[in-house]
């Protein structure tokens, strides 16, 4: 049986560890098949995309990508300046900030004009955010919305910034379909 990879990015502070993680949680229910890597991120914001850029070269083209916060800003990053057009099964990117958003200023991080349009080997692109966000503010998936016009917006109720509490089959069954 052909294994899938499955790249989650874990965000700045939050490295998928804690208990009732997101990352944990697709772990103990995602069926054979897949091979989940969790890797621990520089404390150096500035150094992810290049470890990002590195771990994605070797992943298959059915391989599925997933950041959370600044994780999920950072895989952006690295599709659009160092990998264009990469091929992936899936993007989903849980919570991430937008980078020049107020109070979201560090240059360092915005994303370049016209972003979206690297993102065409992408077959699906998905951003979950809950309302209840307490970290990103959900207006952040209005800011992705206007900038990323072709990924899937989903909005949950209760799952807090992590994704660490509530139902989250929802997000399962969605990594299960790409």
């Amino acid at each position: 049986m052909q294994m899938r990879d499955i790249l989650y990015v874990h965000g700045a502070g939050d490295t998928g560890e804690a208990p009732n993680s997101l990352f944990g949680y697709i772990e103990d229910h995602m069926s054979g098949g897949y091979k989940l890597q969790r890797p621990q991120m520089p404390e150096d914001g500035t150094k992810w995309v290049d470890m990002i850029a590195h771990l994605t070269a070797p992943l298959a083209d059915d391989a599925i990508l997933i950041g959370h916060s600044f994780g999920g800003s950072c895989l952006l990053q690295m599709i659009a300046t160092r990998q264009p057009g990469m091929r992936a099964a899936g993007l989903v990117l849980i919570a991430p900030p937008f980078w020049g958003e107020p109070d979201w200023t560090y240059e360092d991080f915005v994303l370049p004009d016209g972003f979206a349009g690297t993102l065409g080997g992408m077959k699906g692109i998905y951003h979950l955010h809950s309302h209840d966000d307490e970290v990103v503010n959900f207006s952040h998936q209005a800011a992705y919305e206007k900038a990323m016009p072709q990924a899937t917006y989903l909005a949950y109720d209760g799952f807090g910034h992590s994704f660490d509490r509530g139902d989250r089959a929802p997000v399962l069954d969605l990594i299960r379909s790409l």
